[in-house]
């Protein structure tokens, strides 16, 4: 078993969530950025890549192969096809009302193809996101 840390490449020794994508890539969350690790080398992504900020507590692969990353000042960012993408380099990423205390939750919906994103806050928002587009539904 190889321990990672950032001696060896991880951007901080404070890990939020380790996440395991469906390719078998291992995310860390962190707060200074995301790690992705190959069971060799781990990639560091920041804002300097398209995050939407370098805090990052929480990740979600959707049904479409995105990595959804959920920040600590409340805006989302995703990873398709070895890109970051966020609210300022696609119309796709809806912009959220930054707070202090946001907690961002990501459920696939069984009903259907879409996931959910809740925001929750002072100002609570929920968000169905499909393939191609985001829906703002109501406040939570």
């Amino acid at each position: 078993m190889t321990q990672l840390n950032i001696e060896n490449g991880l951007p901080t020794n404070k890990v939020y969530f380790v996440f395991r994508d469906s390719k078998g890539f291992m995310w860390f969350c962190t707060e200074a950025g995301v790690a992705r690790y190959n069971g060799k080398n781990i990639e560091t992504f920041t804002i300097d890549d398209g995050l939407a900020d370098n805090d990052i507590f929480h990740c979600f692969e959707d049904k479409w192969g995105r990595i959804w990353f959920a920040s600590n000042n409340g805006q989302l960012s995703f990873y398709k096809n070895e890109k970051i993408y966020n609210k300022s380099n696609t119309d796709f990423i809806p912009s959220v009302a930054i707070e202090k205390s946001l907690i961002t939750i990501f459920i696939q919906n069984k009903k259907d193809s879409s996931f959910n994103i809740f925001h929750r806050g002072k100002d609570s928002v929920y968000f169905q996101c499909y393939q191609n587009k985001i829906e703002k539904k109501r406040k939570a």
